[in-house]
């Protein structure tokens, strides 16, 4: 083999593992502490609060509103270190009329992260990292709108995720770690959404404070009385309530299901043990009759690690191919 080729084709080989090898310790990262917001490239922002469609307007995000071009609330990096009780949002939306698109952004130190109250299809919230806030994001009176690939930890009390008075949300692979008080939570008035795909760990930290009751419980998950006609599947539920028996709570009126009919799939649960059937807290009686025994691997989508993954193997296979034509072409001269 000439020296030269086989010099170039190592050094390939050198480039592509040093790669791989932090693309593999981005993988791993599970927490937005994790992922300072200054590798990022995140633009710092002052908390962006929008009551009405002329302030949104206001602002001038990229896009034009509509459904296939939404306004782009995107790539900020909003901190601010409020003190206990404080009523500070790092994004509040409020009664538009235009397509929002809440993505990318690293919120922290709020008393909610990002709060969208009275909206209609208009709001998505997808792959923001919200870190060491009270809650972090709530939607109430809204409908037919997505919380998807968030990552939420370290919330000092509260909830990471609650619907309030909210119809058909998804809610869909967020990842919860270390909140103090409820990962997932439901106030009344909370019908037809579903929750799957969802990773909930090690919440229900803190000492629940009867002065605080809506917030105040243990669980990965609870669905609150009036609640109903809501599903809850493919999720993973691992070390929440730890002073507890169980991890979820179901308060709500009939209908709330806790597995997936048509695959007969529920949900993993660190403590199920070797029983079959998990049985969920609360005046219900539901329980999930489908727990999965392992704990549920899935393919988040808004995984920003995996795209690294994939950019960086086909980094390997250009420069490989490159190798070999500069070969091939050394050899017909």
């Amino acid at each position: 083999m000439n020296k030269s080729f086989a010099y170039f084709l190592i050094l390939g080989f050198i480039f592509g593992g040093l790669l791989s090898s932090v693309s593999f310790s981005v993988a791993k990262q599970s927490s937005p502490a994790d992922f300072p917001s200054s590798e990022l490239n995140r633009r710092k922002h002052d908390p962006i609060l929008i009551e009405s469609q002329s302030q949104l307007v206001s602002y001038t995000f990229p896009g034009s509103g509509t459904k296939d071009d939404p306004y782009r609330i995107e790539n900020y990096r909003i901190i601010y270190e409020s003190s206990y009780g404080e009523d500070v949002r790092g994004i509040y939306i409020m009664s538009i009329s235009s397509y929002v698109l809440i993505r990318n952004n690293y919120i922290k130190g709020f008393y909610c992260g990002i709060d969208v109250i009275k909206t209609s299809d208009k709001v998505s919230v997808m792959a923001n990292e919200l870190d060491a806030n009270e809650c972090g994001i709530e939607f109430h009176y809204t409908t037919n709108q997505r919380i998807i690939g968030n990552k939420i930890v370290n919330n000092r009390e509260g909830h990471a995720i609650c619907l309030y008075s909210s119809y058909n949300i998804t809610v869909q692979y967020n990842e919860i770690t270390d909140c103090g008080w409820i990962g997932i939570n439901t106030g009344y008035g909370v019908t037809n959404c579903e929750f799957s795909y969802n990773t909930v760990e090690r919440s229900g930290k803190l000492v629940p404070k009867p002065e605080f009751p809506f917030f105040a419980y243990p669980y990965g998950i609870r669905l609150s009385s009036l609640a109903f006609d809501n599903i809850v599947h493919h999720n993973n539920f691992v070390d929440n309530n730890p002073e507890g028996t169980c991890q979820a709570l179901d308060d709500g009126e009939t209908g709330n299901q806790w597995y997936d009919h048509v695959t007969q799939t529920g949900n993993y649960w660190s403590d199920l043990g070797n029983k079959d059937v998990y049985y969920i807290e609360g005046p219900s009686s539901n329980n999930d009759i489908y727990p999965l025994k392992e704990f549920l691997q899935y393919d988040n989508p808004y995984n920003t690690a995996g795209d690294l993954i994939s950019w960086i193997i086909s980094i390997m296979a250009i420069f490989s191919f490159t190798a070999v034509v500069m070969y091939r072409k050394k050899i017909l001269l």
